[in-house]
C-alpha cells in the first residue's frame, strides 16, 4: 500500500515540470489532504510559486497553482490531445455550486491551462468534489475530482498570489 502511494506521488511530482515552468529555487514539498504541494521562490524574483497536484488515480491529473503572480488550473491528460491553436471552452463547477464559464489554452499536446475566474477558488475551497467540462473543436468531455483539504490548498495559492480573485 505504501509503495503504491509512493509511486503515485512520484508520478504526480514528475508532471510538476510540465505544470510549473521556469527556473525556481529548490522546492519545499508536502502533502495536504490528497494534494501534493510544491512551493518555491521564483529564481527571477517573480514571487512565490505554489503548485498543488491532485489525481483520483486515473490517467488525468489536475493542478491549482500560482505561477509568476497568476493563479490558474492545469489539467494534464493521457488520452486527450490538444493542438497549439485550439480554443478550448471550459465550464467549472464545485459541488452543487454555480457553473462558471472560462477558457483553456494548451500548454502542450497533453496539458491545458485553465483561466481562473472569480468564484472558482472559493468554490473549490468549500467543496469536496469539483468538475470541469472541456469542449474542443472535436469533442466535449468531463473531468470530475474528489479531494480533501481543498480549503488549505486554496489558502496556499492565494497567499502566493494575493491579487487572485477568489
Amino acid at each position: 500500500m505504501h509503495l503504491q502511494w509512493g509511486l503515485r506521488w512520484l508520478a504526480l511530482a514528475s508532471v510538476a515540470g510540465v505544470v510549473a515552468l521556469g527556473g525556481e529555487a529548490p522546492a519545499k514539498e508536502k502533502v495536504v489532504g490528497n494534494w501534493l504541494i510544491d512551493e518555491r521562490v521564483d529564481a527571477f524574483g517573480d514571487g512565490n510559486r505554489v503548485v498543488a497536484i491532485h489525481s483520483d488515480g486515473r490517467a488525468d491529473t489536475v493542478a491549482v497553482r500560482c505561477l509568476r503572480g497568476k493563479a490558474s488550473f492545469a489539467i494534464m491528460e493521457d488520452l486527450a490531445t490538444y493542438g497549439s491553436d485550439d480554443i478550448v471552452l471550459v465550464k467549472f463547477r464545485a459541488g452543487t455550486g454555480e457553473i462558471i464559464d472560462t477558457v483553456g489554452a494548451p500548454v502542450n499536446n497533453r496539458t491545458l491551462e485553465v483561466l481562473m475566474r472569480p468564484g472558482m477558488l472559493d468554490g473549490l475551497a468549500k467543496a469536496r468534489k469539483f468538475a470541469f467540462r472541456i469542449t474542443t473543436g472535436l469533442a466535449t468531455f468531463d473531468r470530475t475530482y474528489s479531494a480533501r483539504a481543498n480549503d488549505q490548498v486554496v489558502d496556499l495559492v492565494v497567499k502566493a498570489c494575493p491579487a487572485t480573485l477568489r
